[in-house]
């Protein structure tokens, strides 16, 4: 399997920060499903790391949890992002970042689906 990181040390880090309730505990399983896909069909590995922060479901909410920071930057933040949005967030730095091999890898956008929604209908 080829790997899509040239340069550093090849792993992107995410952090994620989440309150003590559902909407955490459901950004956490997206963050880590988002992480082995990118591991598994990509080459590309995602270090994830929780940081609970104990509050309550209306809490969690004024405080804008959770947050999703990858290698220091803000992709999500007081919502549970989709699984696409993180590896299309992760596949964006990294092509921004200059580490991306070649093309070739699925391009998890809204103008896509709609083509491809086309296509079928």
């Amino acid at each position: 399997m080829q790997s899509y990181i040239s340069s550093g040390s090849g792993m992107v880090e995410a952090t994620i920060y989440v309150g003590i309730d559902w909407r955490g505990r459901l950004a956490e399983r997206v963050v880590r499903e988002a992480a082995a896909i990118l591991a598994r069909e990509y080459g590309v590995p995602l270090e994830v790391s929780v940081v609970e922060i104990p509050s309550d479901s209306l809490e969690s909410q004024s405080r804008g949890l959770p947050v999703l920071i990858v290698d220091g930057v803000v992709l999500a933040e007081g919502r549970v992002p989709s699984i696409e949005e993180v590896v299309d967030g992760v596949f964006r730095m990294l092509e921004a970042a200059g580490g991306l091999g070649p093309a070739g890898f699925p391009v998890f956008d809204d103008a896509v689906w709609d083509v491809v929604e086309e296509a079928l209908a």
